[in-house]
């Protein structure tokens, strides 16, 4: 990668975030990650990114989907309606620790989902998300 990816964990579990973090920085030494505890804080944060600064919108955004406030499912359905410039539009990973059937179906239908990753996230897994983009 030439540019710094610039990354948004969404996700309430501290650790899981904290983990994420690890985990990502064992695969890339130079990113930028940026955490937000639920999908509300996150959509607050993208409105600002597009408003004030739009080239620091994130390059992909790992989603957790159980969380309280605004679940991945309803953030999804929000973002939509940010209307992000193709330019800018984030490559979206849905996180889980379930392996609920209708999650990893509902997630892969989803025309803004690029997959279903199972927690905690692994480097292999990471590793040939950041390769393949």
């Amino acid at each position: 990668m030439d540019t710094i990816p610039k990354i948004m964990v969404i996700d309430d579990g501290e650790l899981d975030s904290i983990i994420f973090k690890l985990v990502v920085k064992r695969v890339l030494h130079n990113s930028n990650i940026e955490s937000c505890n639920s999908g509300l804080t996150a959509i607050n944060r993208l409105k600002f990114l597009i408003e004030k600064q739009p080239n620091e919108l994130p390059d992909y955004i790992f989603l957790d989907i159980m969380m309280p406030l605004m679940d991945g499912w309803e953030f999804l359905l929000e973002y939509k309606k940010l209307k992000i410039e193709p330019i800018y539009k984030s490559k979206i990973y849905m996180l889980s620790s379930s392996i609920d059937r209708d999650n990893i179906l509902k997630s892969l239908s989803n025309p803004w989902v690029e997959a279903y990753l199972a927690k905690p996230i692994d480097v292999p897994t990471l590793k040939s998300i950041f390769q393949a983009n």
